[in-house]
C-alpha cells in the first residue's frame, strides 16, 4: 500500500506524534503524586480573599465530600477551615477514593501567579503524606 501524503502533511503528523511522546509525564512522575493541576472553583470560595497568605509549599487539608450536590466524588480544599476551591471533577475520582479508604494525603501550593485568570492563579499537588 503507497500512502499519498505530503512533507508538510507527514511532518505535520510526525510532529504531533513526537510531541506526544515527548510530553508524556509517566515516565518523569514523582510516584508520590496523586494530582497536580489547578483548583477547580478557585474564584467562587475563599481562595481569592486568602491568596496573599499562599506560597509555594502552603499545605492545604483535602475533605470528600460525597454529599456534594454536583458530584459524589468532589473533594474540597481547605486552609484553616476556609473551603478555597475543588480538585477539579475530571480528576477527582482517585483522590476521592484513596481519602474514602483512609490514605493519608496532603495538599500544597506548587506555584501561585496573581497576574493569571482567577482559576488558575494557585496550582497545588496532592501527595501521599509518609507515615515514619
Amino acid at each position: 500500500m503507497v500512502l499519498n501524503y505530503s512533507f508538510p502533511v507527514f511532518f505535520a503528523r510526525f510532529g504531533r506524534a513526537l510531541g506526544n511522546v515527548l510530553n508524556m509525564k509517566v515516565m518523569y512522575r514523582n510516584p508520590h503524586v496523586v494530582y497536580e493541576g489547578y483548583i477547580a472553583g478557585y474564584q467562587y470560595h475563599n481562595g481569592s480573599q486568602l491568596e496573599h497568605l499562599f506560597k509555594q509549599g502552603t499545605e492545604f487539608s483535602l475533605k470528600h465530600e460525597p454529599e456534594n450536590p454536583f458530584d459524589d466524588n468532589a473533594v474540597a480544599l481547605y486552609y484553616n477551615n476556609s473551603r478555597i476551591g475543588f480538585i477539579p471533577p475530571d480528576t477527582n475520582v482517585d483522590v476521592a477514593n484513596r481519602l474514602q479508604h483512609g490514605e493519608p494525603l496532603k495538599a500544597r501550593v506548587v506555584n501561585v501567579d496573581p497576574q493569571s485568570e482567577p482559576w488558575e492563579r494557585v496550582s497545588v499537588e496532592v501527595l501521599k503524606e509518609e507515615i515514619n
